[in-house]
């Protein structure tokens, strides 16, 4: 979940996956992890600020894409049927943020929409644990934490429509943090 999530009421869907060596005779593993996550959210008959009829009626649509990749440290201790794992993690994170907006006033109305792409740095931690399932193949159940920057991204609650009819909507910035619990396999060969 995000700060995103959090304002729409929504919840990140994504897919991730790891590709992690270890290093010979060692604890210690190197590689890399990469995820996508998605919200969207449409919200209709939202106040309007600003205006004096009932008539006034807005929706508001906004969906979260968000792709990140890192590389990851891990430390893994034990090699038996119970494999329990700390990562470390340090990459990038590209988000795109899409707003679209459409407001009937009486016999006016306005439609637009804001495309918002950002970039920045992302880093984080995870635990988990694999249990051996076959001679190959693992369930994995992790938890993450990952941190990113600030994005701005439309704000539901600040659509206006002064008396010329003319529709402005606010923004909010919110960290980009995720907060992940994931079940999943995991493929030794």
């Amino acid at each position: 979940m995000n700060d995103f999530a959090e304002v729409w009421d929504v919840n990140l869907f994504g897919l991730g996956g790891e590709f992690v060596m270890p290093l010979r005779h060692s604890i210690l593993s190197l590689g890399s992890a990469s995820t996508w996550d998605r919200t969207y959210k449409t919200s209709d008959d939202l106040p309007v600020n600003g205006t004096s009829g009932s008539d006034t009626l807005a929706s508001l649509k906004a969906a979260n894409l968000m792709f990140t990749l890192m590389g990851v440290a891990r430390i893994s201790p034990l090699r038996g049927r119970l494999r329990p794992y700390a990562d470390v993690m340090a990459g990038g994170r590209l988000l795109f943020l899409n707003a679209d907006i459409d407001v009937e006033a009486g016999a006016s109305g306005f439609q637009g929409s804001s495309t918002d792409v950002r970039t920045g740095s992302a880093w984080g931690w995870a635990v988990g644990v694999m249990m051996k399932a076959t001679t190959r193949f693992y369930i994995d159940l992790r938890y993450e934490r990952s941190n990113g920057g600030l994005v701005t991204f439309a704000d539901p609650s600040s659509i206006k429509v002064d008396r010329s009819g003319a529709v402005s909507i606010g923004s909010t910035a919110a960290d980009t943090d995720v907060y992940r619990l994931q079940l999943g396999v995991a493929w030794e060969w």
